[in-house]
């Protein structure tokens, strides 16, 4: 009698196994589905740098919509990647005829930045920009 209950308890134990795992599997391609046609759209709509970034069109990315964090970030890969536009969107910016992002960037980010290589530049422009702000 007793092996009867084992074998009950035994089916029961596997058969929610298996129904865990096939709503995990369920779970992931909801999830894959939701990237693919949610997630993705969006960030190409919202024109993320990592979006362009990733699909190496350097030459494509509009400097004026990176944000203050992502500038941060990205500075060097921008100067190395695209340094003649870099360069002039940082030009444009100095003499006033376009803005970079610093609303996010408290003051003691914009000091440290200016640790890293090639980020001087950056880091006095977006002080600037606080300070207007």
């Amino acid at each position: 009698m007793l092996g009867v209950f084992v074998d009950k308890e035994k089916a029961r134990v596997l058969r929610k196994e298996r129904e865990l795992a096939l709503a995990k599997r369920a779970l992931h391609r909801v999830r894959d589905r939701l990237r693919k046609q949610v997630v993705v759209p969006l960030h190409k709509a919202l024109e993320l740098p990592e979006v362009f970034m990733c699909s190496n069109k350097w030459g494509s990315l509009p400097y004026n919509r990176v944000a203050s964090v992502a500038m941060k970030s990205y500075k060097s890969l921008f100067s190395n990647h695209d340094t003649e536009r870099f360069g002039e969107y940082l030009e444009k910016v100095q003499t006033g005829k376009a803005k970079i992002a610093a609303g996010a960037l408290l003051p003691h980010e914009i000091i440290a930045s200016l640790n890293e290589e090639d980020a001087e530049r950056v880091a006095e422009l977006q002080w600037a920009r606080m300070l207007e702000d």
